[in-house]
């Protein structure tokens, strides 16, 4: 390949990001490599100033930096920016993907990756670690947790159906073999999932334990957040579409690992539920959206959606937590968000007493939260009995780094508020 030739095309998505797309553009811009790359961005007709931004650094790197600007926001009209637009334009080797509210922060990246590639044809994807951010509070200091896996090398490949380890900001990847991914991937309700697992089917997945990126986790125009705000219809289509994904998958694996795909299955039904409950306002509410998530899933999953235990909390289970916390028990609860408040408004009984709010060392925190005082987790440790107990009220996502904090800390003596009903089927 010749010293002009493009290796690597980096594939870019963007829409209202004014707060980020400085950052994202100079972590492109920053990359020292030995071979050319360039920079596609697909602008989604912002209405920020997003696309001024990038039209001046279209103008002072015109040989690296190209930008499609619509007219017209494309969202929600069945278009995939990577595939359909993207790649179509694209000269490099290899992709590299990374949105425009997340940044590339390190020098090294792309050299890293592709030297890694080059000398590993039997590697289809690469990855690497992530500090995360949480905009808009950010008070100036990355969190110290990192998305990723905790070692280096090939990631067997039932692990990345799991849970999602792979931040986005860091795939590269063969672009012939993207370019031949089946329609079925891409009718899949997000993008980046998707095509970690058609590429974990056509080579090796290898991930370098390694912090290259920053993931701005639940930025207000991501798509997480857009997605938030959907109407439920839209959001039982998404889970549904995973259903569908991973039927599909199966059938095309020629059912070869059929069990484990139901067993995927059966894992988003229940991060669905988990959903459902945690953003109802009432059980009846939460019977109805379970509802409607069956209406639009599969004939062959209707049955197990609605057989999901769906109105009980772990908390009324006969040997479940309302009753260890009646034995005497000093409770408190860890956590201090939309899941922790609702558990105190609606769930705790009159007859329970909570005797304080727990957040992990380092989260910034009011002093109290609904009259209950709040306390950092080494302030808990230096005061806690015998008879104290947690009730863990956070999302599912930090659950078990939660529990491996507590025994780490020589203290057994807590429960997850969905514990019983909704046990993960993956266990870690």
């Amino acid at each position: 390949m010749s010293g002009n030739e493009v290796m690597v095309s980096v594939l870019c998505i963007t829409y209202n990001h004014e707060n980020f797309i400085r950052d994202t553009l100079e972590g492109f811009l920053m990359q020292k490599t030995n071979f050319a790359y360039e920079v596609l961005i697909h602008e989604d007709a912002s209405t920020d100033s997003t696309a001024m931004i990038l039209k001046d650094y279209e103008q002072h790197n015109p040989d690296i930096i190209k930008v499609v600007y619509e007219k017209e926001n494309k969202y929600g009209k069945g278009i995939d920016y990577f595939y359909d637009i993207l790649a179509p334009i694209s000269k490099g080797k290899y992709l590299a993907l990374c949105e425009g509210d997340d940044a590339w922060i390190d020098e090294d990246k792309l050299q890293i990756q592709v030297d890694y590639m080059e000398e590993h044809t039997e590697c289809s994807l690469i990855g690497h670690k992530a500090f995360l951010q949480y905009p808009p509070n950010w008070s100036g200091e990355r969190d110290p947790r990192s998305m990723g896996y905790r070692y280096e090398g090939n990631v067997p490949y039932e692990s990345m159906f799991k849970e999602w380890k792979i931040p986005t900001g860091s795939f590269l990847f063969r672009k012939h073999l993207y370019m031949e991914i089946p329609q079925f991937f891409r009718n899949a309700p997000t993008g980046d999932e998707p095509i970690e697992f058609y590429l974990a089917g056509r080579g090796d997945v290898y991930f370098l334990n390694r912090v290259m990126s920053v993931y701005n986790k639940m930025a207000s125009d991501s798509w997480t957040v857009r997605f938030m705000k959907q109407d439920f219809k839209k959001i039982a289509i998404y889970y549904s579409g995973y259903i569908d994904l991973f039927r599909e998958i199966d059938r095309h694996t020629n059912y070869s690992r059929h069990d484990f795909f139901k067993d995927c299955i059966k894992e988003r039904i229940r991060r669905a539920s988990i959903y459902i409950l945690s953003n109802s306002t009432s059980y009846y509410e939460a019977g109805k959206l379970l509802q409607q998530l069956a209406d639009v899933c599969c004939d062959e999953w209707k049955d197990y959606i609605l057989n999901q235990q769906r109105e009980r909390f772990y908390f009324w289970e006969p040997e479940g937590m309302y009753w260890k916390c009646k034995k005497g028990k000093s409770v408190y609860v860890y956590g201090a968000g939309r899941l922790a408040t609702k558990f105190l408004i609606e769930i705790v009984p009159d007859d329970i007493t909570v005797n304080g709010i727990i957040v992990s060392d380092g989260q910034r925190r009011e002093e109290s939260l609904r009259g209950y005082n709040v306390m950092c987790l080494s302030e808990f440790i230096n005061v806690y009995d015998a008879n104290s107990l947690i009730v863990i009220a956070v999302k599912d996502d930090f659950v078990s780094e939660i529990k491996e904090r507590l025994e780490s800390l020589n203290f057994h003596n807590y429960v997850w508020v969905y514990e019983s009903v909704y046990k993960p089927v993956f266990q870690a």
